[in-house]
């Protein structure tokens, strides 16, 4: 069996998205096989900088990002790892592969790359940053650009969930079709941990003042752009108003905010999003540009309907016949297919409801995508 290192301390595997929650699935499946997959040590967390961090106004943390940011091109690796103790040494993003280039100059085994941000890095990189400071470092912040040329084309393998996933790296980065190759490519879907409520939907419907009658949609993720939730704000108003619904939103505040309206929920960020997921109805996943959401895996796990864009990864579930999974093409779409469950009648639903368990449970589960990550790993 190939000895391999996966480039993520064991310490920063969590329960959340990208490659901490990505990693965290595949290694909670891992612990019950027998394999010869490490991990990076745990690295010690740097608790007084985080709490610095906390204290700082939002535009300070922003400039000293984009200063860090200006610096990425010079800086390397200083872990003491011995890479060539591994035939295989398994990358979770362009900036870790690009940090070690100088030590993979004498590697002679496999390096593979999965990078899960949801667009090219170094695009990601730039968005994440004001346009005011980011003028001021222009010229590195562009540069930035050779850290993902770089990865990909150091990379042996490159491994997205599907074909699908690639989408965003087409659309965000224009040197994406040159660079790429597709010799390299390798697919693998992701697999989580079956998801599970803490609390049942009749009981955080009453804790939280709702009736069982009350037909619920809901949106869990980040209050960005790029996740769709400029959209969702228009897509839950126009429903509540036309359509009598209501609306739970978990997560962050920021960059945009919910708006005052009594039928509006906004929990924030919590630790339970299962619960509220599970209490809704129908969940809606408005992203624009998407790689492969594993909220999506979450919300299927629940047994939930999902409403989402035809986009990146979230295209795939279309070959799942009979599905709880609905496409969406703009706000009128969504509106009348919100209708439309909501005319359901109760067996319908729970046939829907089934039927999206069924596709992750024969799909998506951890202990699938450990098999396969095994498998694949040994093909290379």
């Amino acid at each position: 069996m190939k000895k391999v290192l996966i480039y993520m301390p064991i310490n920063k595997l969590k329960p959340t998205g990208g490659p901490a929650g990505y990693l965290y699935n595949l290694n909670n499946a891992l612990k019950n096989m027998e394999t010869n997959i490490e991990f990076l040590p745990a690295v010690k967390e740097n608790v007084k900088k985080e709490k610095i961090k906390k204290m700082l106004p939002q535009n300070i943390n922003l400039l000293l990002r984009a200063i860090k940011l200006s610096k990425l091109l010079k800086k390397s690796s200083s872990n003491n790892v011995d890479f060539n103790n591994y035939d295989v040494i398994h990358f979770h993003s362009t900036e870790d592969l690009y940090k070690c280039r100088k030590k993979l100059e004498s590697y002679n085994g496999k390096v593979v790359l999965t990078s899960h941000s949801p667009c090219a890095l170094h695009v990601e990189f730039k968005n994440s940053i004001p346009i005011k400071f980011y003028k001021i470092f222009k010229k590195k912040i562009d540069g930035l650009e050779k850290m993902d040329k770089d990865a990909f084309k150091r990379a042996n393998f490159v491994i997205f969930p599907c074909k699908e996933a690639e989408e965003p790296y087409f659309n965000s980065w224009k040197k994406y079709s040159s660079i790429r190759d597709e010799s390299k490519i390798k697919y693998l879907y992701t697999g989580i941990n079956p998801c599970k409520a803490k609390i049942s939907a009749d009981e955080y419907r009453k804790e939280n003042n709702y009736d069982k009658k009350d037909f619920i949609i809901c949106y869990v993720g980040r209050h960005n752009r790029v996740k769709g939730y400029d959209n969702f704000l228009n897509i839950g108003l126009e429903a509540i108003d036309k359509l009598n619904v209501k609306v739970i939103v978990a997560g962050k505040q920021e960059p945009l905010k919910g708006p005052q309206n009594n039928n509006w929920n906004e929990v924030g960020w919590t630790n339970d999003p299962h619960s509220i997921i599970n209490s809704a109805d129908v969940f809606v996943l408005p992203n624009k540009e998407t790689y492969f959401d594993l909220i999506m895996l979450e919300v299927l796990s629940l047994g939930k309907i999902i409403l989402t864009t035809y986009t990146g990864g979230n295209k795939i579930f279309e070959k799942f016949e009979n599905s709880g999974i609905f496409y969406y093409d703009g706000i009128n779409d969504c509106l009348e297919k919100i209708k439309m469950l909501k005319n359901l009648d109760k067996n319908d639903k729970e046939k829907l409801e089934k039927r999206n368990k069924e596709i992750f449970t024969n799909n998506f589960n951890n202990e699938i995508f450990a098999r396969n990550y095994i498998k694949l790993i040994e093909e290379l």
